[in-house]
């Protein structure tokens, strides 16, 4: 069914908000006050998913994507529209998240600290499909496991572009085994490293990997998961180079996505911190933030749950020569320990779902003089501070980094401060 919609604005998740007799509708790869003749896909009781069809009265702002694949992608979010436009979209949505979500005003201006629009991603992930004796590899469409098939990413980095054209040959080898469903591709200066994962045993795909290092002269590891178990072939992590510091990354090891702006991440979460004896790192990984943090305290100590993460930090500190504690421990337990010295600050940067309730009652708990929140969802981070907020924080500076351009997601850096009576 077709319908005519004008769309009022753009909410998170990279799709603009219409009304339609009572119900809100969503409909993507729109701009605002544009008229927009749609395909209703999904309708409940009160909202509508819609496709767009033929834009009937487009914006003034409207541009022609730069990749071809726009819309069938399901990558990019924002393309029709200039990079200077989808920052100051972004800081609306981000500032009536917090206000209706949060009940957070701010008094104080929010910071953009902006991409290179192109070129930024360090890390993709690319699917395979195997039809007609024949491999692609791509991306999923828009909503679907359709195999979108791409041969240049224009929001992925020259050196994953680089593996990506490797990979097109590598898949056209008659000796390229079956079963192996996506490529995880992570590269950083001048080394790269894939984590392949296949739905049969590893035997079945040993020989992908002189197949590969035949491809990609940038190649350093290869992760294989399999049903059975996960084989490495090679040294297992790359190093990356940010903040004056050097960093072992391993497979499975999650570490920021965008090249470009690393170094100003850490002085933008670091840069402001006062000093003194303690400072907690929640959500820590290899230590983007840990390592400048012992610059400032005179003890820092990290936590994570993932321990390849852990272990990652450790040989970093060691290789920086600082010194650290570190917990391979998820946050919400490790906090509830009555033996961690109350720090002066704590810097976290937590998943998707944010602190939640126990996490959070826990750092008041603790009440330490400066917070450091880094967030990549804004529902999460409004519900967070607002609770921090009634606790008898303030927010002291706040920062958007635009990690990546060209989606929806919204990246936040917070800095806060105890309140005085």
């Amino acid at each position: 069914m077709s319908i005519n919609v004008y769309i009022e604005k753009l909410v998170y998740g990279g799709e603009g908000l219409a009304y339609l007799e009572g119900k809100s509708v969503f409909v993507p790869f729109v701009l605002p006050h544009e008229t927009v003749r749609a395909t209703i896909v999904k309708e409940g009781k009160r909202f509508v998913r819609a496709h767009p069809g033929q834009i009937v009265i487009p914006s003034s702002l409207r541009m022609t994507p730069t990749c071809p694949h726009f819309e069938q992608c399901g990558g990019c979010h924002y393309q029709q529209m200039s990079y200077d436009d989808q920052v100051q979209f972004k800081v609306e949505i981000l500032r009536e998240t917090l206000s209706r979500i949060g009940k957070i005003d701010l008094l104080v201006p929010i910071q953009m600290v902006c991409s290179p629009p192109w070129n930024y991603r360090n890390r993709s992930r690319f699917h395979l499909n195997r039809q007609a004796g024949s491999v692609k590899i791509g991306y999923f469409e828009s909503g679907s496991n359709r195999l979108c098939p791409v041969e240049e990413c224009p929001i992925s980095s020259h050196r994953i572009n680089q593996v990506l054209h490797g990979l097109l040959c590598a898949i056209k080898e008659p000796r390229f085994p079956k079963g192996i469903g996506e490529i995880e591709v992570f590269a950083q200066d001048r080394e790269a490293m894939l984590d392949l994962f296949s739905n049969v045993p590893f035997s079945q795909v040993s020989p992908i990997g002189d197949i590969l290092f035949e491809h990609l002269p940038l190649l350093k590891s290869i992760a294989f998961h399999t049903p059975d178990h996960t084989e490495i072939v090679g040294p297992g992590a790359i190093t990356v180079h940010a903040a004056g510091f050097s960093y072992r990354i391993s497979h499975t090891v999650f570490f920021q996505t965008n090249a470009s702006l690393l170094d100003k991440i850490v002085e933008v979460a670091v840069g402001p911190v006062e000093g003194g004896e303690v400072a907690l790192d929640l959500y820590c990984g290899a230590g983007l933030f840990t390592l400048p943090l012992t610059r400032r305290y005179q003890k820092v100590i990290a936590v994570d749950a993932n321990p390849a993460a852990i272990d990652d930090l450790r040989f970093n500190a060691l290789q920086e020569k600082v010194q650290i504690e570190a917990y391979s421990n998820a946050v919400d337990r490790f906090l509830t320990r009555r033996d961690i010295p109350r720090p002066n600050h704590i810097l976290m940067d937590p998943p998707r779902i944010g602190l939640g309730p126990q996490v959070t009652q826990e750092i008041i708990r603790l009440f330490p003089e400066s917070i450091t929140y880094i967030s990549c969802d804004p529902a999460t981070l409004s519900r967070d501070l607002s609770a921090l907020i009634i606790a008898g924080y303030k927010i002291s500076s706040f920062h958007f980094i635009d990690l990546f351009p060209q989606t929806f997601h919204i990246e936040s850096i917070v800095q806060l401060t105890r309140g005085t009576s």
